[in-house]
């Protein structure tokens, strides 16, 4: 894996999802044994802008990975929207599964009637749920 540059003025994210600013990055051949030399501003709530000094590694700590350290130069995250279809096993299935469509319309016109148990309005970002947190 390719070591992230971590530059002043750019966003990141962070490894609990947020979203950072590094306002500051004072390496300079003058103070090279700074051990957290990067100043970031990290969004974790709409009402709170934590600020964290970080290493030159975006890393919060040293020795153990952290929730605010720098993994990933950020990209907006897609919204996805839709119908859900959501089906019970069957037809040689062994587990439930689901459709996502683009209308109601197209989701009751595909739909396999038998099995399906629901067909759910979404409006989620992009792999919001797979980390186990609700952002």
């Amino acid at each position: 894996m390719e070591k992230l540059k971590i530059e002043a003025g750019k966003f990141y994210r962070t490894r609990s999802g947020a979203k950072a600013f590094v306002a500051m990055d004072k390496r300079n051949p003058f103070n090279p044994d700074d051990e957290y030399p990067i100043l970031a501003y990290i969004d974790e709530e709409p009402e709170t802008n934590t600020h964290k000094w970080l290493n030159p590694d975006g890393r919060e700590y040293a020795s153990k990975e952290y929730e605010h350290d720098l993994v990933a130069e950020w990209r907006e995250p897609k919204r996805i929207k839709g119908w859900l279809n959501v089906y019970l096993p069957g037809d040689g299935r062994d587990e439930m599964f689901s459709c996502v469509h683009k209308t109601r319309e197209k989701a009751d016109a595909v739909m396999f009637a038998s099995e399906r148990i629901a067909c759910i309005e979404i409006d989620v970002l992009e792999g919001q749920g797979l980390d186990g947190s609700a952002r």
